[in-house]
């Protein structure tokens, strides 16, 4: 299997038309207890040989899964460590058996799906891990964290201070999968799936947006009813 491991990361960073320091690209916090993938942490039952895609150009095999737990991709390095990827902007996007991601510009950002592609603008989802507020009327997609399973004890997080603890998860804890949708931009802009973003990526196309608000209660964390409303606009532009 042809994947990359640190050493060609860094090769291919050297071949990028600005300097870049050969220690730019690194992946943080090492956690080799993460390495066997559960269902309640990632999207992909293993991890998978995807592409990463950089800005100058090249691209690159890695072994990749998509962690609920951070919000983010992580990587498989040579000492089968599970890690964060750190200096995102280096990275364009990242494809998985054909889900496309996009990587948060800044390190802490989170990851995004692309789930639909439109002439103004992309559709992205961040699908995280969070605790279950009131389980008995939460999402369906949740995972009781069970202390006999085969899973790790403790899992290595961030806090908001970008420093690292290790987190014990050996009481059991009701958890669901919580999806944000958002919009990107030709710019790259990320903005949230909303109405008031919906105004500012169609300005031309206004009179269409409210005959279609009229008629619509669009819910905004429905991704049938949000590409619903956006393929209307599209037709409509397209008239």
């Amino acid at each position: 299997m042809n994947v990359f491991f640190l050493p060609l990361l860094i090769t291919a960073l050297n071949n990028h038309p600005q300097p870049v320091n050969q220690h730019a690209l690194t992946f943080t916090p090492k956690s080799a207890k993460m390495n066997n993938p559960q269902p309640w942490l990632f999207q992909f039952n293993s991890f998978q040989e995807g592409q990463v895609i950089f800005r100058n150009g090249s691209s690159r095999k890695a072994l990749i899964n998509y962690s609920f737990l951070h919000g983010k991709l992580q990587f498989i390095d040579e000492h089968r460590d599970t890690l964060l990827l750190t200096n995102k902007y280096l990275v364009s996007r990242v494809v998985i058996n054909n889900h496309e991601f996009v990587p948060g510009m800044n390190d802490n950002d989170d990851d995004l799906e692309i789930v639909g592609v439109y002439a103004k603008l992309k559709v992205a989802k961040l699908t995280k891990l969070v605790p279950s507020v009131n389980p008995s009327v939460a999402s369906t997609q949740q995972f009781k964290v069970d202390p006999s399973a085969p899973t790790p004890s403790s899992l290595f997080v961030s806090n908001k201070a970008n420093e690292f603890q290790w987190q014990n998860t050996t009481s059991p804890t009701d958890r669901q999968l919580k999806t944000t949708y958002y919009f990107i931009d030709t710019n790259d802009i990320v903005h949230p799936a909303s109405l008031k973003s919906i105004h500012k990526l169609y300005q031309k196309q206004l009179g269409d947006v409210r005959t279609y608000s009229k008629t619509h209660r669009v819910d905004y964390t429905d991704v049938t009813q949000l590409t619903g409303f956006l393929t209307y606009l599209e037709n409509r532009n397209s008239d």
